[in-house]
């Protein structure tokens, strides 16, 4: 992948800017910027995202998918998205991120065992450089977190993309009704703080 098919700088971007306003425009903007650099330095082929199937987890998903199709050389790369299984997930949840894998033609690895050792068990099949997370700077460990970090001593290294941190809670949600992304149904039920988020790697 070349510098120049790294450009964040894509007709979709501006589209995106003019339908928010100012001070998220330049959250995307950098979001967008983060995603390339990260294409750039490890190749597509090299990353993994992590997959809850929460909100912030759909919004890196769908900045990963458009990036992808936008300045990715050599063809459209198929995601690969890890989902941490704990076996007790509401069914909307499971029902929504096979719902995602059909739209956004993700390969979903389905990890049925704890994170650090699903983690491992993972890399040691897929051995991913990268890993992107829907982190943001007001979830738990979120705090001192910056747009890249490797994993705490005690982990799998993998270096962590964070390229939403710094968006706040009406950030996703306006991207996500500007851009029409879909989300789990619970949240409509009201079972936002029930869905379980599995992003502590």
């Amino acid at each position: 992948m070349t510098t120049a098919a790294c450009s964040s700088d894509c007709a979709w971007l501006a589209a995106v800017e003019r339908r928010v306003g100012p001070a998220l425009a330049a959250k995307v903007r950098h979001s967008a910027e983060v995603i390339a650099d990260t294409l750039c330095s490890y190749g597509a082929n090299q990353l993994a995202f992590s997959f809850n199937g929460g909100k912030d987890a759909v919004v890196v998903l769908h900045l990963l998918n458009t990036l992808l199709r936008h300045i990715a050389s050599g063809g459209v790369h198929q995601l690969t998205a890890v989902y941490f299984d704990g076996h007790d997930e509401f069914p909307e949840v499971t029902q929504f991120i096979d719902l995602c894998e059909l739209r956004y033609g993700l390969r979903v690895i389905r990890v049925g065992a704890g994170i650090k050792q699903g983690l491992a068990e993972v890399l040691a099949v897929h051995p991913f450089q990268a890993i992107f997370l829907g982190t943001r700077r007001t979830d738990p460990h979120g705090a001192n977190l910056g747009d890249f970090a490797l994993t705490d001593p005690g982990w799998p290294r993998l270096m962590r993309i964070f390229p939403i941190i710094d968006w706040g809670y009406h950030d996703v949600w306006d991207f996500m009704q500007a851009e029409n992304v879909p989300y789990c149904s619970l949240y409509d039920a009201g079972y936002a703080g029930q869905i379980t988020l599995r992003l502590g790697i």
